[in-house]
């Protein structure tokens, strides 16, 4: 698997975050944003090239840039999961 620059970025964020005790909900606001954006991709893109999925091979372009974006979305997604966890193990922190 090559490099993965999305989850990368999102890692060093998180990390730049909790390491320097950092406000994380612009974070969360930011990657949910892009959540929203990649649903609509799917949305739209599952619309125009469903029929052609089911046909293709997986190696196709269609499926290439489905299963791209469906890594963006997962990386997205746990990058989500673990601000969650940071903001409720600091609020633990605090009681």
């Amino acid at each position: 698997m090559g490099y993965n620059i999305i989850m990368n970025t999102i890692q060093q964020e998180i990390s730049d975050a909790v390491m320097y005790n950092k406000d994380m909900a612009p974070l969360k606001e930011l990657y949910t944003s892009q959540l929203e954006k990649l649903s609509v991709f799917f949305d739209k893109y599952l619309e125009r090239y469903s029929s052609k999925l089911d046909k293709k091979d997986k190696d196709s372009p269609e499926w290439v840039l489905y299963n791209k974006k469906l890594k963006e979305y997962s990386d997205y997604e746990l990058g989500i999961r673990t601000i969650d966890y940071w903001i409720a193990k600091k609020a633990l922190s605090k009681c």
